[in-house]
């Protein structure tokens, strides 16, 4: 199947919109959400994740993808440890297509995981069936095929985007423990940096300049950081 919106790219500096942050998801795994507050009816939708503080990661897989299933057991064990090690600030997703039933495929990556070293995932991440192929189009249109992971800050900003390490490997094992085992350190970096810079943010108290602070000051100016729109991408 080809993309249905090419011009809907999304890249760093992107908001993801109204339309797509509002619809809803059903998860198919894990199937006991009770506990999770961003979650209502065992439905999902990225609007839910709007808040101070707060940041989503979202993997693109496809079920018939060799490189994608190799890379899933690790980012399963990196959602869980990260979910767990922020109290819930940070919510992974996995968008998966492709065919069969959505909760036997997401079953495969909490095994992998363990076989991965990582603690045996339980309630991250949620997984979502794709096979309408909603977020597909609106965040993984080309050049971002499967496997490719966005990360979203509390305003569902895209802060981060790239494909996996694993992509462009035809068969499972020619994508080696080590270069799988890549993506914990990529997400885990870009993740972590989102999420501090945040909560450095949140934790800064305004201070209110007195009269000799401003004395001999014309003007007070602020330094503006401009956001490249860039992704990153791994080539073999």
């Amino acid at each position: 199947l080809g993309y249905e919106s090419g011009s809907s790219h999304t890249c760093p500096g992107t908001v993801i919109d109204a339309t797509a942050a509002t619809r809803q998801h059903a998860i198919c795994h894990p199937l006991d959400t009770k506990n999770n507050n961003n979650v209502v009816n065992n439905k999902l939708s990225f609007s839910s994740f709007r808040k101070p503080g707060h940041v989503t990661v979202i993997a693109n897989y496809y079920t018939g993808c060799e490189a994608g299933r190799r890379e899933s057991g690790v980012y399963a064990g990196i959602a869980q440890r990260i979910h767990d090690d922020t109290l819930g600030k940070v919510t992974f997703v996995s968008s998966l297509k492709g065919g069969g039933d959505c909760s036997f495929w997401a079953g495969f990556y909490v095994d992998d995981a363990v076989g991965m070293g990582f603690t045996r995932p339980s309630t991250m991440p949620l997984t979502v069936s794709d096979e309408s192929y909603d977020l597909r189009d609106a965040l993984f249109t080309p050049p971002y095929p499967h496997p490719s992971y966005i990360v979203l800050d509390e305003n569902l900003e895209v802060k981060f985007k790239s494909v996996g390490p694993c992509c462009g490997y035809s068969h499972y094992y020619d994508c080696t423990d080590d270069v799988a085992l890549g993506l914990d350190k990529m997400l885990t970096d870009q993740i972590m940096k989102v999420y501090n810079e945040q909560q450095a943010t949140s934790q800064t108290v305004p201070t209110t300049a007195s009269e000799t602070d401003l004395e001999g000051s014309d003007d007070i100016s602020s330094n503006e950081t401009e956001n490249a729109c860039q992704s990153t991408t791994y080539s073999q």
